[in-house]
């Protein structure tokens, strides 16, 4: 480790601190106001039963009022930089999230400047001595640094805001010495609908309470996740309605959204250790301390649709600016599928348009690191490209292997698909005229469907495979790539460069291996495996790393991860970059393995994950909390600015001991 000079800001003193975390300078451009789209007034009724989807749509013009006149209900219009090829480029672009009747998607895709219209889909979560200054630096900054006006370094004054699965808003982490909240505001996207506090912006859905709610449910000694039936929540308007708590909204605890996510990551960034630990005779409690002890917060209980996280991360930046604040973004949701991995995906688009002045986006780079989900090769036209991937379907009755192919525009290559026993699979090409389907001698059913999902077209070519089968099913396929003509090197991917990543939606177990046919080149890659919206143009990309190696449990059992992590080194499971584009990601590895912070009460733990005799603490590792971290220490950065920072003035903040994200 070095002694570094950290300069958190214009004001501050120069002062001598170990900290952990290298943020890159990022060119960010500047954020331009929401242009009036007048009275939105539907001129097409829809009924109750009319099937609704929630739609993402990029145009290179506002059809905000469009979409309501086709019975959409618009929620989020944002200018953006993308250009009327699809790309992040200067020029005038909109993104906007609606719930639209189904049965017009193929009109509005049709409409003129729209780019992509894309179907919402469900996100995943990516999941104490972590702040120490071995790590990030906290305690030695909080002992050390002030601001320009004289105050600790704590993240005082910033706002820090996460759309996630919620949060027990009741935890001590999260409330002041005397014990009120330090919520300044929660959107629970699933509520009924009811008042609207002064001093929040409005809603379109769910219901938005603010700190004085939460100090009366906490006075009230309510439940998260119960009705508040005081006399002072009736007083309040707020009575008779379930209080959010930390279960995705809509109630699910399942695996890929699980219970207690948000009040962990949110622990790991801004908790004020004010939970005690243990509360028996002779106990020594452990304060555990967020990075940014002192930040205000703001959260958004969501249903985990992308389309909801982004009317979440506006809503968040219109309340920062409401309240005059700085505001930090923490973001620890990836998509659950594959994508071209290069900055066009919507979540991507709208951290690129809602970062500025002011308020900056960190996000998880994922979890996919070992999951041997990214396969990739370089085609000629004399030499073939193979890959092997192992298809296992256990105890599953039925499989579905899903794969998700990407070449360059400018290339034209050929794909072929040998089953176990060497029978051979139409050959199709990325850029096909539609979609073809076959069935092997042994019953598997086998789809290609080019150019499968938008925005296909505008960042390459793009097509997916799938495999079905109703009964059991395992054994090695061969996917073989020819290039019938390559096009020229545009100093991005290589020409003839084909990637190919497993959905994880994919049912029995599939992955790459290690090996090629033999007499060909390429295969598996451990590289590329970061997790949307990891390669987004203006966020801060967070991996992790190995800063803590055992815990003991609430029983007194001391426990460990299997294999045993090496301290100090990137986490096996931390997504990898680069971007499919080249782009460097992600940008700093944080702490992110045996993370004790905050357990919330209405989540089912086991014993052998909770710290501490008062079980309000648990130990949880993902890149989820090495984003929490670099959250916290973005948040001390804004603690300290005069005027409204960007990513370009952040870079300086954090300078690391260890080692940048390995790519």
């Amino acid at each position: 480790m070095h002694e570094l000079v950290s300069r958190l800001g214009t004001g501050l003193r120069q002062t001598r601190a170990r900290v952990s975390l290298l943020v890159l300078a990022l060119v960010l451009g500047t954020f331009e106001a929401r242009p009036d789209n007048g009275p939105i007034s539907p001129t097409h009724l829809v009924s109750e039963t009319t099937p609704m989807v929630d739609v993402v749509v990029q145009s290179t013009r506002d059809v905000g009022r469009g979409l309501a006149g086709r019975g959409g209900r618009v929620r989020t219009v944002i200018p953006t930089g993308l250009s009327r090829a699809g790309r992040h480029l200067s020029g005038t672009g909109f993104l906007a999230t609606a719930r639209v009747p189904q049965a017009v998607l193929p009109e509005i895709a049709a409409w003129p400047g729209v780019v992509a219209v894309v179907v919402g889909e469900r996100l995943v979560p990516q999941l104490d001595q972590s702040v120490s200054a071995a790590h990030v630096g906290a305690t030695d900054v909080w002992a050390v640094a002030t601001d320009h006006i004289g105050r600790s370094v704590t993240g005082k004054g910033v706002l820090v805001g996460i759309a996630d699965t919620g949060v027990d808003w009741s935890h001590g982490d999260f409330r002041l010495n005397g014990g009120a909240t330090r919520i300044a505001a929660l959107w629970d996207q699933s509520a009924g609908a009811g008042a609207l506090p002064s001093g929040l912006p409005s809603v379109a859905y769910g219901r938005a309470f603010s700190s004085a709610h939460i100090d009366v449910w906490n006075a009230s000694a309510t439940v998260p996740g119960t009705p508040c039936g005081s006399a002072a929540c009736v007083a309040s308007g707020a009575a008779g309605v379930n209080t959010p708590d930390d279960r995705s909204a809509g109630g699910s605890s399942s695996s890929d959204a699980p219970a207690g996510h948000g009040t962990h990551v949110l622990g790991a960034a801004v908790s004020g250790g004010r939970a005690l630990s243990c509360e028996t005779v002779g106990c020594s409690p452990v304060p555990y301390r967020g990075v940014a002890p002192d930040a205000d917060i703001v959260v958004v209980r969501t249903d985990l649709q992308t389309t909801h996280v982004i009317d979440a991360w506006t809503w968040m930046r219109d309340l920062a600016r409401m309240r005059g604040q700085p505001l930090v973004i923490l973001n620890a949701l990836s998509v659950a599928r594959a994508g071209a991995h290069d900055g066009t995906h919507p979540l991507e688009v709208a951290i690129d348009a809602i970062s500025g002045p002011g308020t900056i986006i960190v996000t998880a780079s994922g979890n996919n690191g070992a999951l041997d989900a990214h396969a990739s090769g370089i085609a000629s036209t004399g030499t073939l490209s193979n890959a092997k991937f192992a298809v296992y379907s256990g105890d599953s009755p039925t499989v579905d292997a899903n794969i998700d192919l990407w070449t360059r525009a400018a290339d034209l290559l050929e794909f072929r698909l040998d089953d176990p026993y060497g029978q051979q699979v139409f050959p199709f090409t990325a850029t096909g005229a539609g979609a073809m389907v076959a069935t092997t001698s042994d019953g598997t059913s086998v789809s290609f469907n080019p150019s499968a999902e938008a925005p296909a077209t505008t960042n390459g070519a793009h097509a997916t495979i799938s495999l079905h089968r109703s009964r059991g099913l395992q054994g090695a396929w061969t996917l073989s790539v020819h290039a019938l003509s390559v096009g020229e090197n545009d100093g991005k991917a290589t020409p003839g460069r084909w990637d190919a990543w497993i959905d994880p939606d994919t049912k029995g177990t599939v992955r790459w291996l290690d090996t090629a046919s033999s007499g060909t080149t390429n295969g598996i890659d451990l590289t590329g495996t970061l997790s949307e919206p990891g390669t987004a143009r203006q966020a801060i990309v967070v991996g992790s790393y190995v800063s803590r190696g055992s815990w003991v449990d609430v029983t007194g059992t001391s426990r460990q991860p299997a294999p045993t992590p090496v301290m100090g080194a990137v986490s096996t499971f931390s997504g990898r970059g680069p971007a499919r584009d080249g782009l460097a990601r992600p940008d700093i590895a944080a702490p992110g393995e045996v993370i004790v912070a905050a357990r919330s009460q209405t989540a089912t733990i086991a014993d052998s994950n909770l710290v501490g005799s008062a079980a309000r603490h648990r130990a949880a590792s993902g890149t989820s909390v090495a984003a929490a971290h670099a959250a916290g220490v973005v948040a001390q950065a804004q603690n300290t600015a005069v005027g409204e920072w960007d990513l370009t003035t952040v870079s300086p903040v954090g300078t690391t001991t260890s080692m940048p994200h390995a790519l």
